[in-house]
């Protein structure tokens, strides 16, 4: 078993309740999806590994440095509403 810090890597633990299970699903699920893409547009597969480690590296730090600035108690309420807003804008737009 491989642990990396004070986080167990290879146990699941179905206590956690479903947004940490969920998440791990998504982003294993993403992570599967820009792989197979990359393979599909001819990329060679270690440019493919490459590039994939690096988006979610900076992708999962910059939500880590955006979620703690936006967990300040002013941006509370206004972040509530805000994956909605983005969806409502996505909807929109396709629809347009």
């Amino acid at each position: 078993m491989t642990r990396i810090g004070d986080v167990d890597a290879a146990a699941l633990d179905l206590q956690e309740g479903f947004p940490e299970i969920s998440a791990r699903m998504f982003l294993a699920v993403d992570a599967l999806g820009a792989g197979l893409g990359m393979a599909m547009a001819g990329y060679d597969i270690f440019y493919t590994a490459i590039m994939v480690a690096v988006l979610k590296l900076i992708l999962v730090s910059g939500g880590m440095t955006l979620g703690k600035y936006a967990a300040q108690k002013i941006w509370q309420t206004w972040l509530a509403w805000l994956p909605g807003i983005i969806l409502l804008v996505i909807a929109a737009r396709e629809f347009f």
